[in-house]
């Protein structure tokens, strides 16, 4: 159950993460005036996506290891 719980937490993170970034693209006119913009200013986030979905497991291997 405390696997689930983990995978859980990391997945509401990252979901309010993505949300609040959709929320500030959209206060800054990404989506309407400045949609040509768009692209390549999500490509900023992009980076801080993988990182935000591969640290979880980085930790789940660093448990591992301390358990031997």
């Amino acid at each position: 159950m405390k696997k689930l719980y983990i995978e859980l937490k990391w997945a509401v993170i990252f979901m309010v993460t993505l949300l609040c970034w959709m929320l500030l693209e959209k206060t800054l006119g990404w989506h309407g005036e400045n949609i040509a913009d768009h692209w390549w200013m999500t490509m900023l986030f992009a980076p801080f996506a993988v990182l935000f979905i591969y640290w979880p497991y980085g930790k789940k291997e660093e448990g591992r290891t301390r358990k031997k």
